[in-house]
């Protein structure tokens, strides 16, 4: 009888795939979950610490693919929505157009957090605020109503950067901000 991985969430904003044969002591887990594409390792026998890898867009691309193949065959006695829905997530991390994201973004305040490291408020229309973390080798974002507190940042995604890249190119041109952005603009094109 299989034996589930420790800790995994149960599709609480999360698409999961488990991979594992009938009577194996070890499997796989790919997530998705905050903008990443998670793999997790388990196993059941010897103590073995729990193996988390970030995937990165070739990967991704693999198990989308592998899912796909499986969601063909007719009465498997899989429940396809889930699958269906990570294969959903998986095409729009994929998709290289840029989203609408930052489209009406207005930037303020930047600042440099620690050496090689900025942090900048932005405002979107509805009164959604958020933040954006970028270093040489990350840009991070979040955004939230107002009112309430900041959430933590997490890697934007390459629709994402993109959408971010226009927004600062025009806003930068247009001028009226600080010219701080001009470095987290140069991060986001290093990361996309």
């Amino acid at each position: 009888m299989p034996v589930l991985p420790p800790q995994v969430p149960l599709f609480d904003s999360a698409a999961i795939v488990v991979a594992q044969q009938s009577e194996a002591q070890t499997g796989v887990v790919v997530s998705f979950s905050k903008g990443i594409f998670t793999r997790q390792s388990w196993s059941t026998g010897p103590p073995v610490s729990l193996l988390v890898e970030v995937l990165k867009p070739p990967d991704v691309r693999q198990v989308r693919d592998q899912v796909l193949e499986q969601l063909v065959i007719p009465g498997d006695g899989l429940d396809h929505l889930p699958l269906r829905a990570f294969v959903t997530a998986a095409d729009v991390y994929l998709d290289p157009e840029p989203s609408t994201r930052f489209l009406r973004a207005a930037y303020g305040a930047i600042a440099e957090q620690a050496p090689g490291q900025f942090l900048g408020a932005v405002a979107f229309p509805g009164s959604l605020a958020g933040t954006i973390l970028g270093s040489d080798t990350a840009v991070s974002g979040e955004s939230h109503l107002g009112p309430l507190p900041a959430g933590v940042p997490v890697p934007l995604r390459v629709g994402d950067l993109r959408s971010l890249i226009l927004s600062l190119e025009n806003a930068l041109a247009a001028g009226g901000i600080d010219s701080l952005w001009e470095q987290m603009l140069t991060f986001a094109r290093a990361a996309a």
